[in-house]
């Protein structure tokens, strides 16, 4: 499905480039410890998972950014452009869903990422699509019974 995607992408003008995949705990504390450094340790929250926390440590999150582009959170808003903007539309059809949309820190406790798709498969990823909820509304509301 991620071949798929990166074909597809590039076919409509949007090449995609992997800036992060899987993270190890300890590569997932570094990470977080950076941002705790950059930003201090409320922001960090916002921006990185602590360890143990991450989807990148469940081996199915992946970061995209434009293939001639830098990392994609320097960009004003990586979904408007054009690889951003595809895959907003287009992830779900692959089994990649956004994990932490706009307007979604309240659920998701994680602020806007454009470039975060965690991937479930092609039937999961519909339906999360369809529902209209944020992956962790989704799998909670399943969780529950719902």
């Amino acid at each position: 499905d991620l071949a798929a995607l990166r074909k597809d992408a590039a076919a409509a003008g949007a090449p995609l480039k992997i800036v992060s995949a899987y993270r190890s705990y300890a590569t997932q504390a570094s990470t977080f410890n950076g941002w705790v450094r950059q930003s201090g340790y409320s922001a960090a929250l916002l921006a990185s998972a602590r360890r143990g926390h991450s989807e990148h440590q469940l081996g199915t999150a992946v970061d995209f950014t434009s293939a001639a582009g830098g990392a994609p959170w320097s960009y004003r808003d990586w979904a408007t452009t054009p690889a951003g903007a595809w895959m907003q539309a287009n992830a779900w059809r692959y089994g990649f869903v956004l994990s932490y949309p706009r307007g979604a820190t309240a659920t998701t406790c994680y602020q806007y990422e454009p470039w975060h798709f965690r991937y479930f498969d092609r039937p999961i990823a519909a339906d999360i699509e369809a529902s209209g909820l944020t992956t962790r509304g989704y799998l909670w509301d399943r969780g529950s019974g719902g």
